[in-house]
């Protein structure tokens, strides 16, 4: 995936961050509407008792920020710093 695809259509790549309760289907909607468009990063692909969930998150996107890809950030329950 590249920016040429148009996969963020604007001046920059795109950032979408799904937030809610469990369940309610911020994953599907992923699925659905931003897979193959998207980068996707949640704390839920990272093992279970994995730590610096935070940090490894942010910095995968940073990442693909920095390389002009767009992202959906899908994740439950944060806190007002994440």
């Amino acid at each position: 995936m590249t920016p040429e695809d148009g996969a963020g259509g604007g001046a920059g790549p795109d950032l979408a961050v799904l937030v809610g309760l469990q369940a309610s289907g911020k994953s599907t909607f992923c699925r659905r509407r931003l897979a193959g468009r998207h980068v996707l990063v949640g704390k839920d692909l990272f093992p279970r008792r994995a730590r610096g969930k935070q940090r490894r998150q942010m910095r995968l996107v940073e990442e693909a920020l920095a390389a002009g890809l767009p992202v959906a950030v899908d994740n439950t329950n944060p806190t007002p710093d994440e």
